[in-house]
Order: C-alpha cells, then structure tokens, then sequence
C-alpha cells in the first residue's frame, strides 16, 4: 500500500514540473517577433553610424580644404611680398649705382688740357632761422623783482663747412620783453590845507601793484664757430654784437592817499577832496645803446637742410641814454635769452677746384695682326638636368609639401618655451633658409591626446609661433614663416604610452612654394 503511495506522488511531481516547463517556453510566434525588433534596432544603430561617419568625414574635408585655401592665400601674399621686397632691392641697388657713378664722375672729371678737376673740401650754406624763449632785461633796481618775459628772433646768414668746422655769420632781428614787479612802498608829506589858512595836514601816500614792462627790438650781427660732432649732432659758439633800434616801457602802479590832521586823533579817510584811489600810468619811448652778448648752441641736424637746437645768450646792453628809465643806479642791463632756434639751411653750389697735370700725348693704338682661321671642332652638347625644387635638410632631400619633423627640439613642459640646449634641429633650419632666399615654410605645431582640444590647438600653435620667432631673430625674414597649431589631431604614433606621446609632440615644417 504504501509503495502505491510513492507512485502516485512521484507521477504528481512529475506532471507539475511538466507543466512548468510548457508555460516557461514561449511562443514560436513571439520569439520571431523580438528577433526582427533587436534587427531592426541594430540596422538603424549602424545606419546612424555611418552617417554620423560620413558628416565627420565631411566636415574634417571641410576643415582641411578651408585649411589648405588659407594657407594658399598666406603664401599668395608672402610670394607677393617677396616679389615687392626684390624689386625694391632692385631699385635701391640701381639708384645706389646710379649714384655711385654720379659721385663718380663730380669727383673727377676726365683731364682736358692738362687740367683736372676735384671737388672742393667745403660746402656753404644760405641759413633762413627763427628762434622762440625766455628773455629778461636783468637790472639792480633795489625793491624789484624780475619775471621776466618772452622773446623771438628772426635771421639769416651764411654758414660754411669745412671738414665738419662751422663757421656762421648773418644778420637778425631780436625782440625781448621783460617785467619788473615793484614792492609796496608808503610816503608821507606836509602840505598847507588850503581852506584853512595857515592850517598844516600830514599827507600819506601808499604804492601797491607797481610794475613796468619793458620791450626792446635789437639788430644783431652774430658771428658763430662750431663743430659737427656726428652726422647729427653739433656745437656753436661765439658772440652776437648789435644795437638798438626800438624800446618802449609801460609803468603802472595804484596810488592810495588820505590826510591826517594833527589837531585830530583819527586819520581822515573816504573824504572827497582830502582821499582817494587812483591808477597811475605813465608810457614812453627808449633807446637802446651797443648790445654785446656772448651765444652757445647745441642740438640735432636731421639732415642737410633742417636743424633744431638749444641756446643761452646773456650779454650786456647799454641804456647809458636812458638812466632815468632806471632810476639813476645803472647804466647797462644785462639781456638774458634762453630758448629753441629752428634752422633751414639751402646748399649753394661749389665749384669744383682745378688742379694742373702736364698734358700727355694720346698713345698711338698698337696695330693687331689679325689671327689665322683655326678649325675647331665642335664640342659634344651635354644636356643639363631640368632644375627640380628639391632642398636638403640635414643631408635629407625634401619637396614641397612634404613635412619634415624638426627632431631632438624639446619645449618646457605645459609651456611654448624653447629649451635652449635643443636648437641644433632650428639652427640648420636657419641655415637652410638662408641659403634658399626664395623659400616660404609653414610651421605647424603638434600635441599629445592629454588635455582638452582647445588648450592643445592653443598650446600647439604658441609652440609654432616660438619656433617663427626663434628663426626671425637669426635672420629669417618674417614673412616667408607661416605658423598654425593642430593640437592631436593629427598623431603619428599612439597616445597609449610614453614612447608614443613623445613621438606626438613635435613641430615640423612644410615647404609652401619655392620660386
């Protein structure tokens, strides 16, 4: 009985695990449903793949033809200015020969007569100038101050040069200007009060603002010497000597006055006909006497024709004529004039010297035997080879557009700064350059992956620009060194490993156009 038992419960388990087993599996039907959904998901996956593919690919052609027309247009316009550069060295080479044999021919001209001519050791000068400064009529008028005033002068002369010795005389028109400023001062005078007879009254007089201008107009003669330093820098000396021929003063001053009465104790004040305020002034004309006043002059000649210079003149003026002018305690004033003079000088011609040579008889031409006919044969013609546009590099054949690495050049890390024990790659760059004057190289800058794009294209094309800088200040003209940065864009090993990072940062260069 209890074997049958067993059996049925086994049979039971069995069909429940049956069971399960049948409502576990799935539907044919479902199955292939899922498998066209997962196909269809995975067609479009890489249908969209590739099309985000081909537009990377599309907008990396775009990149790199905008690229290529801007580095076209870059060597366009260096090749323009290139060409600019030679014709201008052309030019200048022409008009220095042209000069040259000018020079030539004035220094000496071909003997005729038994006389040559040389050209003379001097040179003279027709001097136009002007000059603006300070100017003060310096006195000893006691209880006076000096300000002083503003003075110009207009000349014109003549001025010989001899072996860089100046020497310069002319004739001039001086106008000085100069303020004296007068302390206050008080008086005090008796005078008979006239309504009252016999009645005596203490006058006082008080004197504020004082001043006089006075204005001169010389005619001088100076005389200079001097000597040109450098090609633009010279010294004069000497002494101007003239006389007056004009000079006004203008005096002015406020006057106070009130009266006093002895027989009062106050003073008596803002009383119509015993006080008052008035401005006194008083005009007149002078003459000035013999004017002698030692000059000195520096300053810079920017050519030929043009000089600007530095004076100081002080001499002595005599007023002899004129004491009153100046109180009766002199009889000169001492002139001081400070300023800038502007100088335009026009060269006048100068013959050139004639020197006696013994005249010589023209040689008879030697009469040349015309040589006999030798038969020749002719030499085999050797075709040379068609120039190429191939350089050499450190012994390596390069052609355009072929980029080359400028090997061992190493750059502080994180920076565009050149180690300088890692030139040697540069210096036989310059060389190269220097030797081909006709080639334009575009520098390109390059990086390791480590970083954001933007910090290695700026950090790439920095590089680029230290290596330009380094090959203009030894030599190479700038504008036949393009530079641009790639960032990592474009490695030639791997970004995995050190060797392979090494090998990434580098700098290399592409010949753009050789003429």
């Amino acid at each position: 009985m209890i074997r049958y038992i067993r059996y049925i419960i086994l049979l039971l388990c069995l069909l429940t695990v049956g069971e399960g087993i049948v409502m576990a599996s799935p539907a044919p039907a479902q199955t292939t449903q899922q498998d066209r959904r997962r196909v269809e998901a995975k067609r479009k996956a890489d249908k969209k793949r590739k099309a985000d593919q081909k537009r990377r690919q599309a907008a990396k052609k775009k990149a790199e033809a905008k690229r290529k027309a801007a580095t076209k247009r870059k060597a366009a316009a260096a090749r323009k200015k290139l060409k600019q550069q030679k014709a201008a060295a052309q030019q200048r080479t022409q008009q220095q020969q042209q000069r040259a044999r000018q020079q030539q021919t004035a220094q000496r001209r071909p003997a005729t007569n038994g006389v040559e001519y040389v050209p003379a050791s001097w040179s003279h000068y027709l001097d136009f100038w002007g000059s603006v400064g300070y100017s003060s009529l310096m006195h000893k008028l006691p209880e006076t101050k000096i300000p002083g005033g503003v003075g110009f002068e207009l000349g014109v002369g003549y001025e010989a040069e001899i072996r860089r010795w100046l020497l310069k005389a002319g004739v001039e028109f001086q106008f000085l200007n100069s303020l004296t400023t007068i302390n206050d001062a008080e008086a005090m005078m008796k005078y008979l009060y006239t309504p009252l007879p016999g009645h005596q009254m203490d006058y006082t007089y008080q004197y504020s603002d004082g001043r006089f201008v006075h204005n001169a107009g010389l005619i001088n003669f100076p005389l200079m010497f001097g000597y040109r330093f450098t090609d633009h820098f010279y010294g004069l000396v000497g002494v101007r000597i003239g006389i007056g021929c004009f000079g006004t003063i203008k005096y002015s001053t406020t006057q106070y006055v009130y009266a006093t009465d002895p027989e009062l104790s106050e003073e008596l004040h803002n009383v119509g006909h015993l006080t008052g305020t008035t401005k006194l002034t008083h005009n007149r004309s002078w003459t000035a006497g013999i004017h002698v006043a030692p000059s000195i002059e520096l300053g810079y000649q920017f050519d030929e024709r043009f000089r600007l210079g530095a004076f100081a003149e002080y001499g002595v003026l005599d007023v002899n004529d004129n004491r009153a002018l100046l109180a009766d305690v002199a009889s000169t004033v001492h002139p001081l004039y400070v300023g800038v003079r502007f100088t335009a000088r026009v060269a006048l011609p100068v013959p050139p010297r004639k020197i006696k040579q013994p005249a010589l008889e023209p040689l008879e031409e030697p009469v040349i035997p015309e040589p006999e006919p030798v038969a020749v044969e002719p030499e085999p013609i050797i075709e040379e080879p068609a120039p190429t546009d191939t350089v050499f590099f450190d012994g390596q054949a390069i052609v355009a557009e072929q980029p080359v690495v400028l090997e061992n050049l190493l750059f502080v890390f994180d920076r565009a700064e050149i180690i300088p024990e890692s030139t040697a790659a540069l210096d036989s760059l310059v060389a190269m350059l220097i030797a081909h004057p006709d080639l334009i190289i575009n520098i390109i800058g390059h990086t390791d992956a480590w970083g954001s794009d933007s910090y290695n294209l700026r950090l790439s094309e920095r590089r680029a620009k230290a290596v330009r800088d380094y090959l203009v200040r030894h030599g190479v003209e700038a504008y036949r060194l393009l530079y641009e940065g790639r960032g990592a864009r474009e490695p030639i090993d791997t970004n995995d490993t050190d060797a392979g990072r090494q090998r990434n940062r580098r700098v290399e260069f592409v010949i753009v156009e050789v003429e």
